[in-house]
This record gives structure tokens, C-alpha cells and sequence, in this order.
């Protein structure tokens, strides 16, 4: 969630709901690969991707929110 709404502030070419999303499943599939890779006794599941990935769109939506209004 908090990435979905920060990216935007601190890089304006985030500004878009489709590359705040993208990019936090970018982000969440590359912290999952390391703890697959690095952390032993970890597993790494889709959900996980799946539901950081619904956060930074829930987080983009709230910036985009009061500016719609």
C-alpha cells in the first residue's frame, strides 16, 4: 500500500495507475526471488505478488482519489 501512493510523489513518471501497479509487482517478484534464492526455510508463493501488487494499486487509487474529486 504505501508504495502504490508514494512512487507517484517521489517520481513523477509513476503517475499512472497501470505503471504504479507494474512496477510494485516488479518489485514484490524481485523480493520474492531473493528470498527464494538467499533465505533458507522461506517459501515464496504468487499470493504474495498477488496481494502486494492489489496494495500498490489500492495505494495508487488513494493518491488518484482527491484529485478525481
Amino acid at each position: 500500500l504505501p508504495r502504490g501512493g508514494l512512487l507517484p510523489m517521489t517520481w513523477p513518471a509513476l503517475r499512472s495507475l497501470r505503471r504504479i501497479v507494474v512496477t510494485g509487482a516488479l518489485c514484490s517478484r524481485g523480493i520474492e526471488a531473493c528470498q527464494l534464492l538467499f533465505v533458507s526455510g522461506r517459501s515464496s508463493t504468487i499470493d504474495d505478488v498477488i496481494f502486494n501488487s492489489l496494495g500498490a494499486a489500492i495505494g495508487g487509487i488513494m493518491f488518484f482519489a482527491p484529485r478525481a474529486a
